[in-house]
């Protein structure tokens, strides 16, 4: 559980506590008189070196079989992290994900450039997610477009009545790739 500190304004000292979050103290324990005030304790500062403090090494962090895993899928990526990295499942976009290593002296930075860099957004950070990008159709090779107008147009004549630039478009946006 955790310890809090309380102000004695009757006894003039200042008394520590232990109990669970929600409660609090209703008197000074030395010299039982109500009307002790709750000393809030300054905020957590999270620095790199605080941040990854106490998850361990990647050893620490996963069961033996996820860590071969994970490791295996780092590999084909052909990343190989480093034993004090900290591996974090939800930033990964695959097993292995060589970006979901966070760097033990970069931390809690790392992860916001990360998740600003994929547009993802954390309440937490105070980083807010950016909305997909929109798809672009890439334009097929000549080549392609022709053997398609042709075999278009074999199999429904009625296509040829058609400007063939807009039949060349209609195969291009039905066959071409997306890009982002």
């Amino acid at each position: 559980m955790p310890s809090y500190n309380y102000y004695c304004p009757n006894c003039e000292k200042i008394v520590p506590a232990i109990h669970p979050y929600r409660e609090r103290l209703a008197q000074c324990p030395e010299c039982q008189q109500a009307g002790v005030q709750f000393i809030f304790p300054a905020p957590t500062i999270h620095t790199a070196s605080t941040w990854a403090a106490g998850r361990g090494s990647l050893a620490d962090q996963l069961p033996p079989i996820q860590l071969r895993t994970t490791l295996m899928g780092a590999a084909r990526h052909g990343f190989k992290p480093g034993r004090n990295m900290v591996y974090d499942p939800g930033l990964a976009l695959k097993q292995g994900d060589p970006e979901a290593f966070i760097p033990a002296d970069e931390g809690e930075s790392y992860v916001k450039k990360l998740l600003r860099k994929r547009g993802m957004g954390c309440e937490e950070l105070g980083i807010e997610a950016r909305p997909p990008l929109p798809k672009k159709r890439v334009k097929l090779a000549p080549d392609l477009v022709e053997e398609h107008y042709r075999n278009y147009t074999r199999r429904d004549p009625a296509l040829k009545d058609k400007p063939k630039r807009e039949v060349c478009e209609m195969i291009t946006e039905k066959h071409g790739s997306t890009i982002t």
